[in-house]
Order: structure tokens, then sequence, then C-alpha cells
């Protein structure tokens, strides 16, 4: 990745695409001042190097991040906070399984 841009062969093009066709990503609402982020992995192989984007339709001071349950990693956060949004770079994804992680909002 350089500046924002994945440069590859053409021949990486295509698995690439077919995995990330496998991952879902759901957001809610789960209160005033919290979204839920849920990806889920329908693939037989794990998926690396996935990053989201949430724009969060407020302004924010501070924005933290947390894993659901102990037993997965947390993600990098990158907040942008005066265009609302943050940035999750997600740790790999195994195979069949499914991470959440609570955005809270300050």
């Amino acid at each position: 990745m350089r500046d924002g841009a994945w440069l590859t062969r053409p021949d990486r093009v295509g698995p690439w695409r077919e995995l990330r066709q496998q991952v879902s990503v759901r957001s809610e609402i789960a209160g005033p001042n919290r979204v839920l982020v849920a990806v889920t992995n329908r693939g037989d192989a794990a998926v690396s190097d996935l990053a989201l984007r949430v724009h969060l339709n407020s302004a924010v001071q501070r924005v933290e991040v947390q894993r659901t349950t102990l037993q997965q990693a947390s993600p990098q956060a990158i907040p942008d906070l005066e265009a609302s949004r943050v940035d999750l770079r997600l740790p790999e994804v195994s195979p069949r399984s499914s991470h959440a992680y609570h955005i809270d909002l300050y």
C-alpha cells in the first residue's frame, strides 16, 4: 500500500476480490454515543488487511474502539475527527468467523 493506493500484479486482483466477497459488514447504533460494527467472514480462507471507514454523522471530540470479546484482537483505529469518521484496520478474520467492535463517541 502506498499513499492509500494498492499496487499489485493483475493476477493477484481476482483472488483478492474473491476473498473480499466472502466478507460482510454490519453497523448499527447501539446507544446515544456508541456504534456497533460486526464483520463476518463466510469463506473458507482467512482474510487479512481489511480496512473499514465508518462515518459518524456527528461532530465528536474523541473516539475509542474496543473489541466485544477477549478472544479477538483489537483493530487499529485511525480517527479523522474533522471529517467525523474513523478508519478501522482489522486484524485477520479467520474462516467462518465474526468479529464485533464498539465505537464509543465522546
